[in-house]
């Protein structure tokens, strides 16, 4: 039901944040998975360890929620603090010439609602868990991404946890694109819910299969 799986292994660290290994393991795996980065020395006797600072990003869409039980239980280790986290997206507009006053006007507005609704829909999430060791960000920026990573260093976070898709729903792929950022791009402890069904996680693992086979890698 879980993978846990070192970031680097027998090769050593390189510039890349995943192993060429755990690339393929990530890709081909059908189930949830816990990469550990291998940069990050455990400071105190593993009886003790005990992930205290945990991000959950949500999206306001069913499947991101698949993370809330894992979050909730989290709560009752002493010392941990659970952050959940949702990024208004400002709208993008690919054009050659600069937007308008009243493109610039309409984008605000967007952003002013759904800044709005997504406050309101922390707040039902976070009365929902254990009020104690819950907190709630909510951020407004050009990219979810980015913004994220940005919370993460300044939360000084080391553990997030994500559902394999969101708010998309596109079960191509066995992870969404904010997943496959996290996982080439970030630095901490990633903890990923597979939350297609089985057979469908079984459908996107053939797809990859084939892939490779194609690609003359077998």
């Amino acid at each position: 039901g879980l993978v846990l799986i070192a970031s680097h292994g027998q090769s050593g660290l390189s510039a890349w944040h995943v192993s060429s290994v755990v690339q393929k393991v990530i890709v081909r795996a059908s189930v949830s998975l816990l990469i550990v980065r291998a940069n990050q020395a455990v400071q105190t006797d593993i009886a003790d360890f005990r992930y205290r600072r945990v991000l959950a990003p949500l999206d306001s869409s069913a499947r991101a929620e698949c993370v809330l039980p894992l979050a909730a239980a989290l709560t009752r280790v002493p010392d941990t603090q659970v952050l959940l986290a949702h990024v208004v997206q400002r709208p993008q507009m690919p054009r050659r010439t600069p937007p308008s006053r009243e493109d610039s006007e309409l984008a605000d507005r967007l952003v002013e609602r759904n800044f709005n609704e997504a406050e309101q829909y922390l707040a039902v999430v976070q009365s929902q868990l254990p009020p104690s060791a819950i907190e709630t960000r909510l951020l407004v920026g050009d990219h979810v991404a980015g913004s994220l990573h940005a919370l993460v260093a300044q939360e000084q976070i080391d553990l997030v946890l994500l559902s394999a898709h969101g708010y998309s729903g596109q079960m191509e792929r066995p992870y969404g694109g904010l997943v496959a950022s996290f996982v080439a791009y970030g630095s901490s402890p990633l903890l990923i819910f597979q939350d297609a069904p089985d057979e469908q996680a079984v459908r996107m693992q053939n797809r990859s299969a084939a892939a490779e086979r194609t690609n003359g890698r077998w």
